[in-house]
């Protein structure tokens, strides 16, 4: 499953989030963030939105975190960076 919490402020990401909903999809997942659905951004609140893979099952570890970071420009969110679990078992971070 794909989840998606929208941060305001990295400095304090335990108190300031939002956890907003999941999919089966990655493809969904990062369109509804990348395109900024219903206002993920909420005119200006959230400025990360976090979308993380965790498999079905109990106790499944975090596979994939894909980070965006929203462009006021464009008014829609951009890959920032991604940390992937390879299948040896070691995260890589990616940025965008």
């Amino acid at each position: 499953m794909y989840f998606i919490t929208m941060y305001a402020d990295l400095e304090d990401c335990e108190n300031d989030k939002s956890f907003v909903g999941w999919f089966k999809s990655r493809t969904k997942a990062m369109n509804c963030v990348v395109n900024n659905a219903c206002d993920l951004n909420e005119a200006g609140v959230y400025e990360y939105a976090r979308i993380s893979f965790i498999p079905e099952g109990l106790y499944m570890p975090l596979e994939e975190d894909i980070w965006c970071k929203f462009n006021p420009d464009s008014k829609r969110y951009e890959a920032w960076k991604a940390l992937v679990l390879g299948s040896d078992g070691l995260a890589r971070l990616n940025r965008g």
